[in-house]
C-alpha cells in the first residue's frame, strides 16, 4: 500500500535506495525474502558457519507516478539483493562437535552410526582430539557464567542489479 502525503500525489518520485545501509534497505524498499534452509546433512562449510539458517531478501527502486484515476503507476528499475541473518542463540539449535582440531555437525562412530550427543567424549582431555557437543544453549550459560556475548545480526553487501527494462505495476492507495 502507498500512503502519501496529499501534496504527494499529483507529482511523480523515485521510492528506495540501494546505496543506503541495509538497515534503511529493510525499512523502505525491502520487499520479499526466501528462507535458507539447513539440516545436520548440509556440509560444514564456510557459508554453513557464518549463514547457517539465514534468509536471501529482495529490495527494489524505482519511480512512483500518480494516474488520473487514484491509482499509483510503480516502475521498478532496480534490484537489489542480500543476506540478512540472525545470530539469536534462542531455543536448542545444535552448533556441532567442537575441538581445538576442527568442527563436525555430526559425530560418528568407526562404523558410521551417529553419536548420541549426550554420549559425545567429554572428560575435559582436549589434548586427545575430543569433541564436544555445543549448542545454543552452550552459548547461553557462557553469556551467563561471563558477562559476554549478545544477540544480533548480520547482513551482506547488497548486490545490486539495474534493469534493462522498468518492471510496471499499478497499486491502488
Amino acid at each position: 500500500m502507498v500512503s502519501l502525503d496529499p501534496a504527494d500525489r499529483t507529482r511523480s518520485f523515485r521510492f528506495g535506495d540501494l546505496g543506503a545501509s541495509v538497515a534503511t534497505i529493510e525499512a523502505t524498499c525491502q520487499m520479499n525474502l526466501d528462507p535458507v534452509p539447513s539440516g545436520v546433512w548440509d556440509p560444514l562449510d564456510d557459508f554453513y558457519a557464518a549463514i547457517g539458517e539465514g534468509s536471501v531478501k529482495l529490495a527494489v527502486t524505482g519511480m512512483v507516478t500518480p494516474q488520473a484515476d487514484g491509482k499509483y503507476r510503480l516502475a521498478i528499475d532496480e534490484v537489489g539483493t542480500y543476506l540478512r541473518d540472525t545470530y539469536d542463540f534462542i531455543g536448542s539449535q545444535p552448533l556441532g562437535f567442537w575441538s581445538r582440531y576442527g568442527v563436525q555437525k555430526v559425530l560418528f562412530s568407526p562404523i558410521g552410526i551417529p553419536i548420541d550427543p549426550k554420549t559425545a567424549d567429554n572428560d575435559g582431555d582436549w589434548s586427545r582430539g575430543n569433541f564436544y557437543y555445543v549448542s545454543n544453549g552452550s552459548f547461553n550459560e557462557y553469556r551467563q557464567m561471563f558477562g559476554k556475548g549478545r544477540d544480533f545480526f548480520v547482513h551482506s553487501d547488497v548486490e545490486r542489479k539495474k534493469l534493462p527494462t522498468p518492471v510496471v505495476v499499478t497499486v491502488a492507495p
